[in-house]
């Protein structure tokens, strides 16, 4: 069966800083510089976060931005790294609900992400899959609840979790 996919994905960056504020929350932001051969200017990617629901952790894309430790607030970024999918129709972001997330059997989530200056991109497709690993990173987090990792080496990390 073939999925109609309408869901496009765009580069646009709205911002730069939103008002936003962090909050206390953890957040795991990925990044891309490019490599060592083909180094770029900072792409934020987008941040992943912890939330605790009925007293079970899940990690969701932030959909209010990235988070940085340069700011206290959080960085604008348009598309999040969410994408949603119900039977074979993808859903707009604006269409699901913090409930629908936790709740709906019928939604299934991937994370995109993707830098569009060096053309980097990994999807992964059914994220609680990778909470083991998120719950690891977020141990090494700094002071301001805050892991910044390039977008390479969280891929490298979720590709040893599927050998």
């Amino acid at each position: 069966m073939s999925r109609k996919k309408t869901n496009t994905y765009t580069t646009r960056r709205v911002g730069p800083w939103s008002n936003t504020a962090r909050g206390d929350s953890i957040y795991i932001s990925v990044y891309c510089r490019g490599t060592a051969t083909h180094s770029h200017d900072k792409w934020r990617i987008g941040s992943i976060t912890a939330q605790v629901r009925n007293g079970e952790i899940f990690w969701a894309d932030s959909t209010a931005g990235y988070a940085d430790h340069s700011q206290d607030v959080l960085h604008r970024i348009s598309p999040g790294i969410g994408q949603y999918l119900v039977g074979n129709e993808w859903v707009p972001i604006d269409r699901v609900s913090d409930q629908d997330i936790y709740t709906r059997d019928d939604l299934r989530i991937r994370w995109r992400l993707r830098c569009p200056v060096c053309g980097f991109s990994r999807e992964i497709a059914q994220p609680r899959r990778i909470y083991p690993i998120l719950a690891t990173l977020a141990t090494l987090r700094e002071a301001d609840n805050i892991l910044e990792i390039p977008v390479r080496e969280f891929a490298r990390r979720v590709e040893r979790l599927n050998e």
